[in-house]
């Protein structure tokens, strides 16, 4: 299962990664560069609606999941209450990745350096 799902994501950010460069290539960086920003705000709060629908049922998601694979209880037990950990986990990766903080920050204190 994992394997399969590895695949998929490889094989859907190759997709993303090909099409991306051909509309750059057809529409120009810079028209495309303007497009992606002016959605950057409807994407955070697609991201934050569904983590907040994700960590909202996450006892019933793993119960499926559980069924699904065939988990004993104490597996079970473990990823139900895993869920503020993984919680902490994504919300560390939005803030440092993908809202780039880190570098904000990093780029603050340079130009305050100067």
């Amino acid at each position: 299962m994992i394997k399969k799902l590895t695949l998929w994501f490889c094989g859907l950010t190759f997709l993303v990664i090909i099409t991306t460069g051909l509309l750059q290539y057809n529409i120009g960086g810079e028209v495309l560069s303007s497009k992606i920003h002016s959605l950057r705000d409807y994407m955070f709060l697609f991201r934050v609606l569904f983590f907040v629908g994700l960590f909202g049922y996450w006892h019933q998601i793993m119960g499926w999941v559980s069924k699904r694979q065939e988990w004993s209880e104490s597996q079970l037990e473990l990823a139900t209450n895993s869920r503020w950990k993984i919680a902490l986990y994504i919300g560390l990766i939005e803030v440092f990745i993908i809202q780039n903080l880190g570098g904000k920050l990093l780029a603050e204190f340079i130009s305050g350096a100067s």
